[in-house]
């Protein structure tokens, strides 16, 4: 028969009554401490919740690309690499027929020739001026405008106004003195005129008397009547004198007239002609010299040299627009773009610039477009100007700086957030 065990009782007085080991003890201790410990740690570690996207920073203003019009050599480059530059300032010049230096030579006559334009008689041009040389495609504008100057500058040099004025005027001076004669001459005939008269009435009297006859008085009536018609013939020339005058000064100003309406007709040929110059240059100078569109930094992409084949398309130059603010864009989808608003942080990571040496750069949210494009919607994001990281480095701007962004939507609490999602559970 085999050997059974003996069974052991224990009442529950036996448990109650005794002390938990220290194992027990510890461990529940322990427990407790952790989990105090694991709420502080997360109420104190914050878990922001984020909108994650690339962005690029660069300016208001973008930087242009300034791109070669034709396949050339470079023969001059009048800039250095990251030098500041005014508006209009020179940056490059690409080979061509026409020599740049007697192309400026023109460009400082032009002035000229516009004062010419304006008041041709208080701005004589010499047109020796435009000999020049050496300006290749330009020359037929050139020549062009010469020879309407050439024209221009006769007919406002000519002698023929000046002669014809002096023939009039002498003639008028010459009618105006026999009109002159002829007045004294009248002045003789009016006196004769009154004298006769006065004598013819007292003989009227005597042959009302019958003192005198008829035919004693008759030569002394025709002498009178001579008289008045040679004082009429008189004032009949001295008429004729003025209607002569008045013609002469007549054609005189017919003759200016026609005169300056040819002058006008001629000076806008010149016009036109300078401004067809003034254009051709001007596209000359957007093919082979290039200038700075505005204020900025010159920024080279390649290395440039005098005698370099450039080809049509070839980005010479980037100018960066200078004295400017400096601004990040980046597109976000429309799922949780609701959350987005003004003011909120961005973390910015460059790509050029690695996060574990230059730290974390960072800025604010400006403003949101209204309308979601193609990309989505696009946020402008304002940056620190001195451009200074997390580590205290300031980053140097150059033409577009490309890295990823992070847009603070909420920086809560790691205990908060878990809450939140016991919450929502429970919630629903």
């Amino acid at each position: 028969m085999a050997h059974e065990l003996p069974i052991v009782e224990a009442s529950s007085d036996t448990f109650i009554g005794r002390e938990p080991s220290w194992i027990v003890s510890s461990g529940i201790t322990l427990i407790s401490v952790s989990f105090i410990l694991l709420v502080l740690i997360s109420w104190l570690i914050k878990f922001p919740e984020t909108v994650d996207s690339t962005i690029t920073i660069t300016t208001p203003t973008p930087p242009i690309d300034i791109v070669s019009k034709v396949d050339a050599q470079i023969l001059v480059l009048f800039v250095e690499n990251n030098e500041e530059v005014s508006k209009g300032q020179p940056l490059l010049l690409l080979e061509s027929t026409t020599e740049y230096g007697q192309l400026q030579a023109l460009e400082a006559q032009l002035p000229n020739v516009k004062r010419y334009i304006e008041n041709p008689k208080a701005n004589p041009f010499d047109i020796t001026r435009l000999n020049i040389v050496g300006l290749g495609t330009l020359h037929s504008y050139l020549d062009e405008l010469i020879f309407s100057l050439r024209e221009s500058t006769l007919i406002t040099a000519s002698r023929l106004a000046f002669n014809r004025t002096n023939k009039v005027i002498e003639l008028s001076q010459q009618y105006q003195h026999l009109k002159k004669q002829l007045k004294s001459k009248k002045d003789i005939w009016v006196q004769k005129a009154v004298l006769e008269k006065s004598k013819l009435d007292s003989k009227r009297l005597l042959f009302a008397q019958g003192v005198m006859t008829d035919a004693e008085i008759q030569p002394l009536e025709n002498s009178y009547l001579n008289t008045q018609l040679t004082i009429n013939d008189i004032d009949i020339k001295m008429d004729l004198y003025d209607v002569e005058i008045k013609e002469l000064e007549e054609d005189l100003a017919e003759f200016k007239i026609l005169q300056q309406e040819k002058q006008q007709l001629l000076l806008a040929k010149v016009y036109t002609n300078y401004v067809s110059l003034i254009t051709a240059i001007n596209d000359w100078k957007k093919r082979y010299l290039i200038a700075a569109p505005y204020d900025g930094t010159v920024s080279f992409h390649a290395f440039w040299g005098t005698r370099q084949n450039v080809k049509k398309g070839d980005v010479l130059i980037t100018l960066i627009k200078g004295n400017t603010n400096v601004i990040g864009k980046l597109y976000i989808s429309s799922t949780g773009s609701g959350k987005i608003s003004t003011g909120q942080n961005v973390k910015i990571e460059l790509d050029d610039y690695p996060v574990t040496e230059y730290g974390i750069l960072e800025g604010t949210v400006n403003s949101k477009s209204l309308i979601s494009g193609n990309k989505g919607y696009l946020i402008d994001v304002t940056i620190p100007q001195d451009m200074l990281t997390s580590h205290k480095k300031h980053i140097p701007f150059t033409s577009k700086l490309n890295g990823n962004a992070s847009i603070i939507i909420d920086d809560k609490r790691l205990l908060e957030r878990f809450l939140e999602k016991i919450i929502h559970v429970f919630g629903d």
